[in-house]
């Protein structure tokens, strides 16, 4: 199981708890409290991050919030509903068991009604987190509301500035729609290698997207190195849907360097959780000088010698190089796989 299966599966189980917390609330307001109304909102709150996760972010990705909330919650509640019934009334008919002939007589009265209300109120809440995590970036929601990025941290981190190649002749090629689409389905792609590499999605700027580690995961195995061919992978499993949709197959280029950052949430009017350093500018030169290095993968020579290589790669000094805008040289290694 991939480390992006297991991190949706774990969501899932955190969407029941808090489901079967939303449902005790609604229900002890009412003063009504029975064991299987929590047991249902767990159920509830499980199969909303099933089907979020699993069915529905692929097909209803591109449909606008509001109907694909609506058709989500609806679909969702229904769906965890008759699977109860369905569960109860075999167990009853198969046991004979009175308790179970007892809560589904329960389930068939109109208290069953303002319980699948709850359920569709949850389930709404629920796929409402669920997008407003993937917006601001796997578990960063979390740590804003417990105060992580309030007081400026420094800390090191790796960083990889991956952008799609020939960019404005991909655009004049296939026009500004069908460009901006193949882009999405570019980092809707990646987003996979990119979680089981326990690495995060900055921010995307234009056509490129930035990414990062702590430093101790960035160097762990699957690198950030490895991250990079793992994206050539999946983009090589997926190119009969790029030539078909587009008549071309995406290539990238990246830079990866690390180095100390301080992270913190600014802004006013509109706030950010951003990293500020050094790191970062060099970084995003080490991917501009990729097309003249005649290069896909540069990383700096820190990154280079904290790394430890296996027999997949092969390093290649292109030697000290002045970077734009930095006062001293760095020497720069070019990768590629064996």
């Amino acid at each position: 199981m991939t480390k992006y299966t297991k991190l949706r599966l774990g969501n899932c189980i955190k969407a029941g708890f808090l489901g079967a917390i939303l449902t005790i609330f609604s229900i002890l307001e009412e003063g009504d409290f029975k064991i299987q109304y929590p047991i249902v909102g767990f159920i509830s709150g499980f199969f909303t991050g099933v089907f979020e996760l699993f069915v529905y972010r692929e097909r209803l990705r591109k449909l606008p919030f509001i109907i694909g909330l609506f058709i989500k919650s609806t679909s969702y509640t229904i769906t965890v509903y008759a699977l109860i019934l369905l569960a109860l009334s075999l167990t009853y008919k198969i046991t004979g068991n009175t308790s179970a002939g007892n809560i589904l007589d329960n389930f068939m009265k109109k208290e069953s009604i303002m319980l699948a209300l709850q359920a569709f109120k949850g389930s709404v809440f629920i796929v409402f987190l669920f997008q407003l995590d993937t917006l601001l970036g796997d578990g960063a929601f979390r740590r804003y509301v417990f105060g992580k990025y309030h007081i400026p941290r420094k800390q090191d981190m790796v960083f990889m500035f991956l952008d799609i190649k020939s960019s404005t002749k991909l655009a004049e090629m296939l026009g500004d729609e069908n460009y901006y689409s193949l882009i999405d389905d570019f980092f809707h792609d990646i987003s996979e290698p990119i979680i089981d590499s326990d690495a995060e999605i900055y921010k995307y700027v234009g056509d490129e997207v930035i990414i990062c580690w702590p430093i101790e995961k960035g160097l762990a195995p699957p690198t950030a190195v490895d991250l990079f061919f793992n994206i050539k992978q999946k983009i090589r499993k997926r190119k009969d849907h790029y030539i078909a949709r587009y008549g071309v197959i995406p290539e990238f280029k990246a830079g990866i360097h690390e180095g100390s950052v301080i992270s913190a949430l600014i802004g006013d009017i509109r706030k950010e959780i951003v990293y500020n350093g050094d790191v970062l500018n060099t970084t995003a030169r080490l991917q501009e000088i990729c097309n003249e290095q005649q290069a896909e993968l540069l990383i700096s020579d820190s990154l280079y010698h904290k790394l430890k290589w296996t027999g997949r790669y092969t390093a290649q000094s292109l030697g000290v190089v002045q970077l734009k805008g930095k006062l001293k040289p760095i020497e720069v290694f070019s990768i590629n796989e064996h």
